[in-house]
């Protein structure tokens, strides 16, 4: 695990994804960041991690949209910066903010499976539909469909259960 990320994006790309990059962010998500140090770690520094990966973000938009000019090793490191320090960020400020037990957690914790894996159809619906609707505006067109999305997930992970295990009060993601 010491090739840095950059290095692995045109590696087994389909589609501009690359599949050795995301399964290195999730071997390393898996034997590194699921430590409870480097869980405290991401707790301890979550601001500071959020500053820097929000500086990285906004430099990575300004380079690939707005500068003019091709920065692809730039572009590309400030993008794998800004990937790592939101996700070390989000992961310190859930430590602290949603480290919580209650019924909604609970319910959220028992469909998070189901939600997974039905959000991406929903987000990439919503997409298509609204993409005729707010073809200018990136903003809109990135967070209308995706809260639209969210919304009818949540519905789908609540409801799903209910029909396929009508009577059982042990259905596995029945809330």
């Amino acid at each position: 695990m010491v090739v840095p990320l950059p290095f692995l994006h045109d590696l087994l790309a389909i589609g501009g994804k690359s599949v050795v990059e995301y399964f290195y962010i999730f071997l390393f998500g898996f034997y590194v960041l699921s430590q409870d140090e480097a869980i405290e770690a991401a707790a301890k520094y979550r601001f500071l991690t959020l500053s820097i990966g929000l500086a990285a973000a906004i430099a990575n938009v300004y380079l690939y949209v707005w500068s003019g000019c091709d920065f692809d090793v730039i572009n590309t490191v400030v993008r794998a910066l800004a990937e790592w320090f939101m996700m070390l960020s989000l992961i310190g400020i859930g430590r602290n903010y949603l480290d919580r037990s209650g019924k909604i957690t609970a319910c959220m914790s028992r469909s998070s499976f189901l939600f997974y894996c039905l959000h991406f159809v929903w987000v990439v619906l919503f997409q298509y539909s609204f993409s005729g609707v707010f073809a200018g505006h990136t903003v809109l067109l990135f967070l209308v469909p995706v809260i639209c999305a969210y919304a009818v997930t949540l519905l789908c992970a609540v409801i799903l259960p209910r029909i396929i295990h009508p009577k059982s009060s042990q259905a596995p993601y029945k809330c």
